[in-house]
């Protein structure tokens, strides 16, 4: 007998709190698959997003390509308005200075660079864009802000923005500056870098 009142109890207890808690049970349900349904569809909209900020990079490269460049550079505003902080960006900004730099444009692919340096790329990118425009100040006549642009390098393009230093140092006849920079250089023992190339560019300094 006292087993079959703990188990009407049992049910009674359950019943009232099914009464009392059902409503937030279901509360909780629906907001539980709406967040699945939301997140869903965010994440669609991420890559729909990335898509189509690729296939407009794609289309910048082809215009890249072609030599079309006042068609890239209104390609690139569009890209950068429609996908602000995509990599491609930054990516097709690189991709300009590199064509216009290949047709002479050097004043127009400085621009390019300070452009790609004021988005804040993180350190590898900055490193590159220094570099390049290290270039394209020296192609200009701009030596002493070529020298200033490459100062400070450092990162993964250190021991190539050194060698440039020194090629710009010998090529002003400033040959205590350009030892410097070429056994800089060296000392970094990057990979990358020709080290025979550098140590015969240091060894023809008088």
């Amino acid at each position: 007998m006292e087993l079959e009142q703990t188990d009407q109890e049992q049910v009674e207890a359950l019943q009232r709190w099914w009464r009392e808690n059902w409503l937030s049970l279901l509360g909780g349900l629906a907001l539980g698959l709406a967040g699945i349904v939301g997140w869903q569809y965010y994440g669609e909209a991420r890559l729909e997003k990335a898509e189509a900020a690729s296939v407009a990079y794609e289309d910048v490269k082809t215009k890249l390509a072609m030599k079309r460049l006042d068609e890239a550079k209104a390609a690139i505003a569009a890209l950068e308005s429609e996908h602000a902080g995509s990599p491609y960006v930054l990516q097709s900004r690189l991709n300009l200075a590199a064509v216009q730099a290949d047709t002479g444009d050097w004043a127009g692919a400085e621009q390019t660079l300070r452009n790609a340096a004021a988005a804040k790329p993180d350190a590898a990118l900055a490193g590159l864009i220094r570099l390049r425009l290290g270039r394209a100040l020296w192609a200009q006549g701009k030596t002493a802000e070529a020298l200033a642009e490459l100062d400070d390098a450092s990162g993964a393009y250190a021991a190539l923005a050194q060698e440039l230093r020194g090629d710009i140092a010998a090529a002003t006849g400033d040959t205590s500056l350009a030892r410097k920079a070429y056994q800089a250089a060296l000392a970094s023992n990057a990979d990358y870098l020709d080290g025979a190339d550098v140590q015969r560019k240091l060894d023809a300094l008088n």
